[in-house]
């Protein structure tokens, strides 16, 4: 089991975790702790006990004044972002937090128009292209500027299968593409792709890292897409409120 992994069975059991000196303590509600998990912490005791103590280091950190920021002043991330960008060094990159929305598609999807419809998102929403860097101790975030040419919807076509090889090929294509780590240092925080599957059907497949979601949601997103795909189709512009 990863660090990640135990640490996140320790929080659904409600099983809490300190260091008293160099020990690692816990105190657990009745039935939670069993042989496995336990053999677990056991192995993973010195792992934790580093993690604990960096996480204890950041509590203690002086709180940040917000004030007025000049264009060159580095952005700081907010707690919940911190803790998701030490979460992926931790584990050298992680796919646990990425955040996927997936549709079935019925009629000619138009690829070009959708491309335009997710680079108007990405233009509206600096959270989507923000990048996260580590420098002199701290960590920052930066909005990068948007170029149409940095976003591609990646197509497959499965179309020449059929029947349960046509699904069973749609679910490891899936699973392989959410499997896909993001750099949270130069990724988009937003990934489109789309599968072909005969008949003039698919399935499109959104995918977003956590760290974007710091006050945005797969949601917000989703309606925004339909939203601009229907006016775009009809021939008119970007139909969104500023």
């Amino acid at each position: 089991m990863s660090l990640l992994a135990l640490m996140n069975t320790v929080q659904e059991k409600q099983i809490k975790l300190w260091i008293d000196g160099d020990e690692l303590k816990l105190k657990a509600p009745k039935g939670a702790l069993d042989a496995k998990l336990k053999a677990s912490l056991i192995e993973s005791k010195l792992d934790i006990i580093a993690l604990l103590k960096k996480i204890t280091a950041a509590q203690s950190q002086p709180d940040i004044q917000i004030g007025k920021r000049t264009a060159t002043e580095p952005l700081v991330l907010s707690s919940a972002q911190e803790r998701l960008w030490f979460i992926d060094k931790l584990n050298n990159g992680s796919a646990e937090y990425n955040l996927p929305a997936i549709f079935t598609v019925s009629g000619e999807l138009n690829l070009s128009l959708l491309e335009r419809v997710f680079r108007t998102i990405l233009k509206r929403h600096e959270v989507l292209r923000t990048v996260y860097y580590h420098e002199n101790g701290r960590t920052y975030q930066r909005i990068t500027d948007f170029d149409d040419a940095l976003f591609n919807i990646k197509q497959v076509s499965l179309s020449h299968l059929k029947g349960t090889e046509l699904t069973t090929a749609i679910a490891e294509y899936i699973q392989a593409e959410l499997e896909q780590e993001f750099d949270l240092a130069q990724d988009l925080m937003l990934r489109v792709r789309y599968v072909e599957t005969g008949n003039a059907q698919g399935v499109l497949l959104f995918n977003m890292h956590h760290i974007a979601s710091d006050g945005w949601s797969m949601e917000v997103l989703a309606k925004e897409f339909f939203s601009l795909y229907q006016s775009f189709s009809e021939g008119q512009g970007d139909n969104l409120p500023p």
